[in-house]
């Protein structure tokens, strides 16, 4: 039976019979490995994306509606639209094979390295929201893009987590009143809700769950319903987090805790008091990539938005460069469309195999996959970041 030939974009010139086999072989068992993965958790809960484009744009809706009596006359919204622009970073992994092991009947294979490189394939985005959250501090927001491009002055200064985000992206100038997502410090929103440091206790819970009921929309009249219903935490806080808020029965009923949810020095004030926050219904999400062991995110959902308020963007290439090595009449073509991974091989004709370079011995054929994906905060109302201090 003839093996089948590499993906339309794998590119590659003069591969021997041998070498198409093994390699095919490798993107096979990669392919299929990965469609046999689950998105990670992270992923599947916001939106995801494919694009062509090497610059994508996400239109984002904004503007809230507002009723009020009629006294002389009805102001009308100016509704707008804001595009968040999303990079693309590469993320690659490689392998490679001597030749001559690759043509000799003691061949055995690629043992497990392509279900291993495919199951890491798959956490990319993960790994791509993990950054978009710890760069939350520094990152322009989505507020400072509208009409496809930057605001003047200081709205630039807007970040996805700060203290006094102006209520509606369509007057950014307007910092009189203002929201936050931010706790951290001593901090307050217009409303003088405690948006202090939130260390993952339960008097911190109480008072997210409390300010998530009482936050203006971007109409500056009406409060925004908010429903918090999940937390992202990093590892170190997984086990915390889950005796929290999941359902063990009458094992987390009660958590000894302080009223402040830590012990005063020389003046212990732990007791056993009822978990107040087991109720909330909020789902435990843990991003293995998250490096900051004692910031957590609490994530809501609104009426009109049920996903989580993120993206992940898969860029896929635009055009298929065919595979041109060996005899390859009339096999059947590997379709890696839903994979986004473009292929390359560095082969019989390649300077790594004739003199090797970095990575590739002399003697050594490889194959490199490269997938590229971004991510980022869409909705900044609908996420908060709580620090310890």
């Amino acid at each position: 039976m003839a093996a089948p030939v590499l993906s339309p974009i794998l590119r590659s010139q003069a591969a021997s019979n041998d070498v198409v086999i093994s390699l095919t072989l490798f993107q096979e068992a990669f392919l299929n490995a990965f469609r046999g993965y689950a998105a990670p958790e992270m992923v599947g809960l916001g939106l995801e994306d494919s694009t062509t484009a090497l610059s994508y744009k996400m239109p984002m809706s904004v503007g809230s509606s507002a009723w009020a009596q009629i006294t002389g006359g009805v102001a009308y919204d100016n509704v707008g639209e804001v595009m968040l622009p999303i990079t693309m970073p590469p993320y690659a992994a490689a392998v490679c094979a001597e030749v001559i092991k690759l043509q000799s009947d003691q061949w055995n294979g690629w043992g497990e390295r392509p279900a291993e490189m495919a199951f890491n394939a798959r956490n990319i985005g993960e790994a791509a929201l993990a950054a978009a959250l710890e760069a939350g501090g520094s990152t322009l927001s989505v507020e400072n893009f509208l009409d496809n491009g930057p605001a003047a002055g200081n709205a630039l200064a807007i970040k996805i987590f700060q203290a006094a985000h102006p209520y509606s992206p369509l007057d950014l100038s307007d910092t009189s009143s203002t929201w936050t997502n931010d706790y951290t410090g001593t901090n307050t929103d217009s409303l003088n809700n405690d948006y202090s440091a939130a260390p993952l206790n339960l008097a911190s819970i109480d008072r997210v769950a409390n300010n998530s009921n009482h936050t203006i929309g971007m109409n500056g009249v009406d409060f925004q319903p908010l429903e918090w219903w999940a937390v992202v935490v990093p590892p170190a806080l997984s086990r915390q987090a889950r005796r929290y808020f999941a359902e063990q029965g009458s094992r987390n009923d009660m958590i000894t805790e302080g009223l402040s949810g830590v012990a005063v020095t020389g003046k212990p004030d732990q007791f056993h008091r009822p978990n107040t926050a087991k109720d909330l219904g909020i789902q435990v999400i843990v991003n293995r990539y998250l490096t900051n062991t004692t910031t957590w995110y609490p994530v809501f959902r609104s009426p009109a938005s049920r996903k989580a308020p993120w993206v992940c963007i898969n860029q896929t290439p635009a055009h298929a460069v065919p595979f041109s090595g060996g005899s390859g009449g009339g096999m059947q073509q590997v379709n890696i469309d839903e994979a986004g991974i473009e292929w390359i091989i560095d082969d019989l004709s390649s300077t790594a195999y004739k003199h090797g370079v970095k990575g590739i011995p002399k003697g050594h054929v490889g194959i490199q996959g490269i997938r590229r994906v971004g991510a980022g905060i869409t909705v900044p109302r609908q996420i908060a970041r709580c620090q310890a201090t």
